[in-house]
């Protein structure tokens, strides 16, 4: 945990550490709507059985249906192209009252290329239970910071990552701020 004691330097490589283990467990997800506007989503991604998947909002497909298009970067900070993407699940794209959440596999050699791993099924705790001392980074890829362009006839991405740590919110039933 980074503290007062620390100096500049020890909390910079604390940070620095961070951000590259998210990135290499997390991928951008590009979505332009049928005006151009350009939108960022994120995802991480998982080892189940040797093969690997993106768990996303599956709201990050919408713009699929307006005829928008969607590229699927590594969250790497070297540019990389997009993801080789061989299936998917956008559920209902994330329309009111179904469940936000898609899955899109991914050919294992194109996310090797491009330095992205998935974290294996095992690291999770199907019991994981919220308690007050426990901390929560939060990451994301703000669409104001990617830069998209050509390398070798292939569109890339770099991004830049933000971070936060949190803590669980808790709130009292009988609190009418809460």
């Amino acid at each position: 945990m980074i503290n007062q004691s620390m100096s500049p330097e020890e909390r910079k490589n604390i940070l620095d550490a961070a951000e590259s283990h998210i990135r290499t467990y997390s991928a951008i997800i590009s979505q332009v709507d049928g005006s151009g506007s350009p939108f960022i989503g994120s995802a991480t991604c998982l080892e189940i059985g040797n093969r690997l998947f993106l768990a996303t909002a599956a709201h990050n497909f919408k713009v699929i249906q307006d005829g928008g298009k969607v590229g699927v970067f590594s969250g790497q900070k070297a540019s990389h192209p997009p993801l080789t993407l061989i299936g998917s699940n956008y559920s209902q794209y994330g329309d009111a009252g179904t469940l936000d959440l898609a899955w899109i596999e991914l050919e294992p050699a194109s996310a090797y290329r491009s330095k992205l791993s998935g974290l294996p099924l095992s690291s999770f705790d199907a019991r994981h239970c919220v308690q007050d001392s426990l901390c929560y980074t939060i990451a994301g890829f703000p669409a104001e910071r990617a830069e998209f362009h050509m390398r070798n006839g292939e569109l890339n991405l770099t991004c830049e990552a933000v971070m936060f740590i949190t803590v669980p919110a808790t709130t009292d039933p009988g609190d009418a701020n809460g």
